[in-house]
């Protein structure tokens, strides 16, 4: 439904809806971010988590800058970060990635 709105063709794979289900329609705007927050999601999965040298990355992040919290270990933390966004989504950090392990 968000390529629809957005009018962008189907991609590969795409199933026709069912009708069974009900949609209710989303504003462009929302449809837009929704297909970049998937995509980008999609290169954490596909691309960055399986990256040969993503140890080797991850150590390279800067120091903690003062937007985060004191306990933050550079590298670890950040890896840690990318997992979870992987697994729970990018949408209520509070309520799905933080209270993991």
């Amino acid at each position: 439904m968000c390529r629809q709105v957005c009018r962008l063709p189907p991609a590969s794979g795409d199933e026709p809806p069912d009708p069974s289900l009900t949609v209710f329609p989303v504003s462009p705007s929302r449809a837009s971010r929704g297909l970049r927050r998937l995509s980008l999601l999609r290169l954490v999965r596909e691309q960055v988590l399986v990256h040969p040298l993503l140890p080797a990355r991850l150590s390279l992040c800067p120091q903690p800058g003062p937007e985060l919290p004191r306990w933050w270990q550079r590298g670890r933390h950040d890896g840690e970060l990318l997992r979870g966004a992987a697994r729970h989504g990018l949408a209520h950090p509070q309520g799905s990635i933080l209270p993991a392990p």
